[in-house]
């Protein structure tokens, strides 16, 4: 789906953007939102890869912090995992969604 020209964020002011984009939304049999982790870092969540992310924080890639096989192979790594995991679930809880979260919420229901 191509969006009007007009629409700009140099021109319209984000909830004029966001009508217009609802708008063009609705004339769609369907709209997918493909995203990343990047979406909830104004949460305070962070990312995996960037310079805070996950695997910098825990010192790790993601087979070594996610990967079960690795995990659960000694004491000191399952104790690791429950506490990376158990850190990434407070966050998680603590977090409030954003205005990106919120709006492909909307963009779901019927127009």
């Amino acid at each position: 789906m191509e969006l009007p020209a007009n629409i700009t964020p140099e021109t319209k002011s984000p909830v004029i953007i966001a009508q217009e984009v609802l708008r063009a939304f609705s004339k769609c049999k369907a709209v997918v939102f493909v995203v990343g982790a990047g979406i909830s870092t104004s949460c305070g969540i962070p990312n995996f890869r960037g310079a805070s992310g996950i695997y910098k924080q825990k010192g790790g890639s993601a087979k070594d912090i996610f990967d079960t096989s690795v995990a659960f192979s000694s004491p000191a790594s399952c104790s690791a995992f429950y506490k990376a995991t158990g850190e990434m679930y407070q966050m998680a809880e603590a977090a409030k969604p954003s205005a990106t979260h919120a709006f492909s919420c909307t963009s779901g229901k019927k127009w």
